[in-house]
């Protein structure tokens, strides 16, 4: 049984952006059961925050137009200036039903003058 503990994207964010997190994790969180999401959002500065991360379902491992599919919403917060911000996701069986082989990361940080340093992990077991 195959078992995940990464850091799957370390960035810095300077700037209203949307992003698709390192396209090499498709196939590997595509293939994992009772996936596990930490994001860590630190150095952040900016107001009028929003910092959204979202979990995309991609069969083609291809992250535009019709060939992706917004699959949940791993985080949807404001994150605070001066202080590390913590937050957590997972995703059920069920979300994953049926399996899709390929998932990939979509981030986005909105607001005036925004900027973080964002990190995610990911940990889950692979199907049996």
């Amino acid at each position: 049984m195959q078992l995940l503990n990464e850091l799957v994207e370390d960035t810095f964010i300077n700037g209203a952006a949307t992003v698709i997190a390192k396209l090499q994790w498709i196939p590997v969180l595509g293939n994992l059961d009772n996936l596990r999401f930490i994001v860590v959002a630190d150095q952040v500065s900016g107001t009028g925050l929003l910092l959204t991360v979202k979990l995309l379902e991609t069969p083609t491992f291809r992250t535009s137009g019709p060939h992706s599919l917004l699959l949940k919403t791993l985080v949807s917060a404001a994150p605070v200036a001066g202080q590390s911000n913590f937050y957590q996701a997972s995703l059920s069986d069920a979300d994953l039903l049926p399996p899709s082989h390929g998932l990939a990361i979509r981030y986005s940080l909105s607001g005036t003058t925004p900027a973080v340093h964002l990190r995610i992990w990911a940990t889950g077991r692979g199907r049996a």
